[in-house]
């Protein structure tokens, strides 16, 4: 790979497929041919093929925080191995590492991208109060730290900067918006060729009580009354284990749930087809802290396929999408399914088409200039 500049993009909460970490910094940094791009996160059900890009899947899924601490050796020793001269770590637990890789490499350029707030994810997740408390306080002190030897923080919310505090002035945003992928996968499920409007459903992503699984359900069971043939497809990874069995068992009880679920990730490609074969989307994020400031992927998602939303009545999430005449907006928490049927049924939705700003290419082409910057490339 000659003269590239050799580079780390690492998680221990994703996997080496991950959208983000591969399908939008790796590609954007690896089809500038200035970046050898090698990728360390867990492993993947299904490892991308590419030959321009190097996989390390060194760690095993799963969010157990204490065994997320012992990732730290294996990314030391590829650290050590490969000698990047451009690190961009995605988790806090590999701060540490970085820093040491950086002390023996000190004009190596540690990028963090910042893709939650971590400690307040913590307190707000963590069912003993005083323990999340503490953790994330050893978090917060750990990204604190860091900071002094931090070359550029990108934030993937433009809420993390009022959010932490600490960050220094070298802060950069790049969103998670949408990028096209071609790879798709066909004939995952077929539609009754029926004359009848029956409407199928698509809730996607990150599955949990917190992204509004249970809304979701409860009104997939209000709308069947109106529509008899509705499909409700549930597909993501599930996180939690009890929450796994409790959907799985759940099918059973409702005929128009579709799952398409697992403890692991699900192929991006997968979820893209989805949609686009989904007649309505569901963005039912819960208002709580550590969420409601952020702009779900999702809304990107359904946009980019002219896919009408319904939608959680978040301010911020509603005066993006007003404009554009996209979605159906409502409080989940307080139903009236004989309004959303009719609004499903009869609205005209994206008569102006969808914005050019939802896609990855500007974040892209923001991501590639900064970097280039720190090296001193003129691209």
């Amino acid at each position: 790979m000659g003269n590239k500049i050799k580079t780390i993009i690492a998680s221990v909460l994703k996997p080496v497929d991950d959208t983000r970490m591969y399908e939008k910094f790796g590609l954007t940094l690896q089809q500038t041919n200035r970046y050898e791009v090698n990728i360390i996160g867990f492993i993947s059900k299904n490892p991308p093929q590419d030959d321009n890009i190097n996989f390390y899947p060194i760690f095993y899924f799963g969010n157990k925080h204490w065994k997320r601490l012992f990732s730290s050796v294996k990314f030391a020793k590829y650290l050590f191995s490969i000698h990047p001269m451009l690190l961009i770590i995605t988790t806090y637990e590999l701060l540490p590492v970085a820093l040491v890789y950086k002390f023996f490499s000190p004009n190596t350029q540690l990028v963090y991208d910042i893709r939650e707030n971590y400690g307040l994810n913590i307190k707000s997740n963590i069912t003993s109060l005083l323990r999340g408390i503490i953790f994330a306080k050893v978090v917060k002190k750990i990204e604190e730290l860091a900071q002094k030897f931090i070359s550029l923080n990108i934030l993937a919310e433009k809420c993390y900067a009022k959010e932490i505090s600490f960050l220094n002035s070298k802060v950069l945003f790049i969103l998670n918006k949408h990028q096209p992928n071609t790879n798709l996968i066909t004939n995952l499920i077929s539609k009754p060729k029926s004359g009848a409007f029956w409407p199928m459903l698509i809730f996607n992503g990150t599955i949990s009580e917190n992204y509004g699984i249970f809304e979701v359900l409860d009104l997939g069971r209000k709308l069947i009354k109106f529509f008899p043939d509705m499909m409700l497809i549930i597909v993501g990874h599930v996180t939690n284990v009890k929450l796994l069995n409790t959907l799985l068992s759940l099918k059973k009880e409702y005929s128009f749930l579709y799952l398409i679920i697992d403890r692991h990730p699900i192929p991006h490609t997968v979820i893209l087809q989805m949609i686009g074969y989904a007649d309505f989307g569901l963005v039912a994020h819960r208002p709580v802290e550590s969420i409601a400031n952020c702009f779900p992927t999702r809304i990107y998602e359904y946009m980019a396929h002219q896919l009408p939303f319904i939608l959680q009545d978040n301010p911020l999430w509603t005066k993006f999408c007003a404009p554009w005449q996209c979605s159906i907006n409502i409080d989940y928490k307080n139903l009236n399914p004989d309004y959303i049927a009719q609004q499903m049924k009869t609205k005209e939705f994206y008569p102006k088409g969808v914005p050019d700003d939802i896609f990855w290419k500007a974040e892209g082409d923001k991501l590639v200039k900064a970097l280039d910057k720190l090296f001193d490339v003129n691209s």
